[in-house]
């Protein structure tokens, strides 16, 4: 079993395969044989039961006219059976008649009382059948048939059923075998692919790696979906935790060194054993007893126990002997005979904890006490509540620290957006003075460079907008209110109208449910992620844009679809970070900002948001809600869709 346990996922499956179809097979094949020769047996009764009523019959004229000659006669008609060793007619009497014996002539012996006038078989010690038949003249006893088989047919047969089982047996263990590994790599390669990416998780401490996912709709896609939620989970609050993570795994070091410490001192001491009889006499008293209690043993035992007990406990502890006895009760743990004092031989009193059980030996009550001296421990326990306590305040404090560097990163921010505003003001006026008076007069080359400053700070400008609109985002406080995410959705479709004309778009809006949420800031969530669509999907003929909602594991969530130009999931984690783009300027315009703010806005509302994607076929932003974690009510089917064109 020990080295079962060691197998991998696919040997285990193999083995379970393997010794399921066996243990089936050997029952089968157990079954089978049991049957026939059971059905033999009954077969090779029921062939003697007739040969002797046979015989009795031709043999009735022989006993009553005393014609042994004819009596062996009909006998000697046996020889067409090889399996009958030997046969007998006997007088009523049981006196010898007539015999027959296929290895050559023996005496028959005196036949047995019989008590019932029936046929009768038995199994002999020597593997061979007997039967004894009565043979009747008018309902009256004439005399007796015997006749002894052997059973070598039933042992041929038994020995080719065996050996066709065994080859049954193989050949269906060989299929077994061949048809387990595709079974096996089923189930056991997804397994094993996610053990290798926790394996590579912890070791590396790389939470961007990802489990292959899988198309099955079972228990285990489920979990690697999970696990890899939880990856991204962690990943993402793994970039904002900041040095509070590694002071608080150096105080978790220190915590657990002060712990082994502690540990290794428990480990070291050793119990003190010590026995009593009914009159608690000490019986036994180990090496541990010796050097906690500082006593010999050879002092102590013959003692009562009372010597190490607290005078102001013997009493009680008397008694709790004397009822513990009487209950029956073979022992109580340690730790629930509550707080125990005992008492060295120098008067030194300590605390121990103790487990007590009781046997009879010889007629002897005996009572074993383990004590464990939990001086140590007792201090262990202050230190640890005392460590325990300056953890939890130096967790506080730098909870605290945290709260005010957001608070003042999150001013910074705003300042360095807000005071940018006036220098790009003067550059875009001055800019536009020079093109507007002097702009006939200057080269072209210089015009250009006037245009492309223009340019500049008109994008800078928006930066600015978009990052101030981003620090807002952090700060402000949610209004929450009941709001119908259909409402919203039509609305952002009509104020982006400007953005699809002159373009094919085919809008597919499924059913969208009521969720409690900060209106504002949902709309600029979905103004975000649709106006998305519609840029990348600028290259496609006709662009498609659908939003709607699904359910994975249990969980509503809130998706938008496009048919663009998507993107490598391999670089799926800069998606939600500021400034980060997968597409240059010259390709598609941006800053990097919107998924940044759809990812705080999502958020602070309790969710979660994350991509998926494939180059050049689309991409698909989803997200959640906490009002969103009933599952959907209405289905998306084909009819519930609202599909136009403009």
């Amino acid at each position: 079993m020990f080295r079962f346990r060691n197998y991998s996922i696919p040997g285990k499956l193999t083995w379970m395969n393997m010794l399921v179809s066996g243990a089936a097979l050997v029952l089968a094949c157990a079954a089978f044989i049991a049957y026939d020769v059971v059905s033999f047996r009954q077969a090779m009764e029921r062939n003697l039961s007739i040969q002797a009523q046979m015989v009795g019959s031709n043999s009735a004229a022989a006993l009553l006219f005393d014609d042994p000659q004819a009596a062996e006669k009909t006998l000697s008609a046996l020889q067409a059976a090889p399996n009958i060793v030997s046969a007998g007619i006997y007088t009523p009497d049981g006196q010898p008649f007539a015999g027959y014996w296929r290895d050559g002539e023996k005496q028959l012996s005196r036949l047995p009382a019989l008590s019932v006038a029936r046929s009768q078989v038995h199994w002999l010690r020597d593997r061979r059948i007997v039967l004894v038949h009565v043979t009747l003249f008018q309902g009256k006893t004439v005399g007796f048939v015997y006749i002894q088989s052997d059973l070598q047919d039933l042992l041929r047969r038994m020995r080719h059923n065996a050996g066709i089982a065994a080859g049954v047996f193989l050949a269906s263990l060989f299929v077994a075998l061949l048809a387990s590994g595709p079974i096996r790599r089923i189930i056991s390669d997804r397994i094993v692919n996610l053990a290798e990416t926790a394996r590579l998780v912890s070791r590396q401490k790389t939470y961007s790696v990802r489990a292959r996912g899988t198309s099955d709709n079972d228990e285990l896609a489920v979990l690697i979906e999970s696990f890899n939620e939880m990856l991204a989970q962690i990943e993402g609050r793994d970039s904002t935790l900041m040095s509070e993570i590694r002071e608080r795994k150096a105080a978790e070091e220190a915590l657990r060194e002060s712990q082994n410490r502690v540990t290794g001192v428990i480990a070291s001491a050793m119990d003190a054993i010590l026995s009593v009889d009914e009159e608690q006499k000490i019986v036994l008293f180990n090496g541990a007893a010796e050097r906690i209690f500082g006593s010999p043993a050879a002092e102590a035992i013959g003692q009562s126990i009372e010597r190490f007990i607290p005078q102001r406990f013997r009493a009680r502890h008397s008694d709790h002997i004397r009822r513990f006895g009487k209950t029956g009760v073979t022992g109580r743990a340690m730790g629930t005979l509550g707080e125990l004092w005992a008492l060295r031989s120098d008067g030194e009193e300590f605390p121990v904890e103790a487990s007590i059980s009781q046997v009879e030996v010889g007629g002897r009550k005996l009572f074993t006490v383990i004590l464990r001296d939990v001086t140590q421990n007792r201090a262990a326990e202050r230190e640890i509540r005392r460590l325990n306590d300056e953890l939890e305040q130096r967790v506080i404090e730098r909870t605290a620290q945290l709260e005010a560097a957001n608070k003042e990163l999150e001013s910074f921010s705003y300042s360095v957006s807000h005071d940018l505003r006036a220098p790009l003001r003067h550059i875009s006026g001055f800019a536009r003075i020079l093109m507007e008076e002097f702009g006939p007069s200057m080269p072209e080359e210089a015009q250009r460079h006037l245009a492309r400053i223009e340019q500049g700070t008109n994008r800078m400008g928006r930066l600015v907008d978009e990052l101030l609109s981003l620090t807002r985002t952090g700060r402000q406080s949610l209004a929450i209110q009941v709001t119908e995410l259909s409402t919203v959705v039509h609305d952002v479709i009509a104020m982006l109208e400007p953005e699809s004309e002159g373009r094919t778009v085919e809008w597919k809006i499924g059913d969208l449910p009521l969720v409690e949420c900060d209106p504002t800031l949902i709309r600029q969530v979905f103004q975000n992620l649709i106006s998305n669509g519609l840029k990348y999907s600028r290259p496609r003929a006709q662009a498609v844009i659908e939003i709607g909602q699904t359910e994975r594991a249990g969980e509503t969530v809130i998706f938008v679809r496009d048919n663009g130009v998507g993107f490598s999931m391999k670089y799926a984690d800069k998606l939600f970070g500021v400034f980060q783009r997968l597409h240059g300027n010259e390709e598609f315009e941006g800053n990097g900002v919107g998924l940044a703010t759809v990812h705080r806005i999502v958020e602070k509302h309790g969710g979660r948001v994350w991509a998926e994607a494939e180059l050049d076929r689309g991409a698909c932003f989803y997200f959640t809600l906490n009002g969103l974690s009933q599952p959907a009510t209405t289905a998306q089917a084909a009819g519930a869709e609202e599909s136009h064109e403009h």
